[in-house]
């Protein structure tokens, strides 16, 4: 009796299992973003948790949209195209029925609109006992970096001075720094403890503003400052304010460039004379 001699596939088995999931995954990928609620096509996500079978009801049940139906009600109205030769009471029961779809649209968007203003409270609401305080914190540690950033590339700067032999005076522009971003700090308290609304846009594009270096408040005094202060008067003083630190800003820079022009003049009187020291 001959022996059947049992064969290991395994090899083969493992290429058709790649081969299945490589064929299949383009179909899994068109089902999942089909019941996707959000419509995220390229979602790092296979599945999402957010799903709904509208789409296929859309596509099954197709409705006429608004503007359809406008002009469907015009047709019959005006007795035109296919409704040329309808009678009285034909065009009042399609047009009570046209009538009764226009009413299922607005209600389901009136739904809809209470539905996102709802999500819309339920987000300001997280943000208001979640995320505020930590938001708030994040700007403050942002503005502190930012001037301990900008201290060490000054310290920087006269640092390679020195080691060049250059001998320049940057006391008066050191104090100017810390004078400007000591007002910024006074400044920025000000507007918060202040009984402006903080929810209005130019609220916002102020404080933006005031981080932002180098500053440039001739933008702002044209752009937001002039429609702010006529809406809030009480903004005038805080605008006085935020315009002398522009001009704090300016003075930095040009004492900026005197220091830049000195130590360029040092360094090249520096490399003129070295060459005489070797001799």
């Amino acid at each position: 009796m001959a022996m059947i001699e049992k064969k290991n596939y395994w090899l083969r088995h493992l290429i058709l299992i790649i081969c299945v999931v490589i064929i299949l995954f383009p179909l899994v990928w068109l089902i999942s973003t089909s019941i996707r609620r959000d419509n995220a096509a390229f979602s790092p996500k296979l599945f999402s948790s957010r799903i709904t079978l509208n789409n296929y009801k859309d596509l099954i049940i197709q409705k006429q949209n608004i503007p359809e139906l406008v002009n469907e009600l015009t047709s019959i109205s005006s007795y035109i195209g296919d409704y040329s030769n309808i009678t009285i009471e034909e065009a009042k029961k399609k047009s009570n029925k046209l009538l009764k779809d226009l009413d299922a649209y607005f209600l389901d968007t009136n739904k809809n609109l209470d539905s996102i203003e709802h999500l819309y409270g339920q987000i300001f609401s997280l943000y208001e006992s979640q995320y505020k305080d930590q938001f708030y914190q994040n700007i403050n540690t942002i503005r502190v970096e930012d001037y301990k950033k900008f201290e060490q590339e000054f310290t920087n700067l006269v640092t390679l001075a020195e080691e060049l032999g250059i001998k320049v005076q940057y006391s008066n522009l050191q104090e100017l720094i810390k004078q400007y971003f000591s007002q910024r700090e006074s400044i920025i308290s000000t507007l918060r403890n202040s009984n402006l609304n903080k929810n209005e846009e130019y609220y916002v594009d102020t404080l933006n503003m005031l981080l932002q270096i180098p500053l440039n408040t001739a933008v702002w005094r044209v752009k937001t400052y002039r429609k702010w202060v006529n809406e809030e008067p009480a903004v005038e003083p805080i605008a006085e304010e935020i315009l002398s630190l522009g001009n704090m800003w300016k003075d930095i820079e040009t004492e900026m460039n005197q220091l830049i022009e000195s130590i360029n003049c040092s360094s090249k009187l520096f490399v003129w004379r070295s060459p005489s020291k070797n001799l």
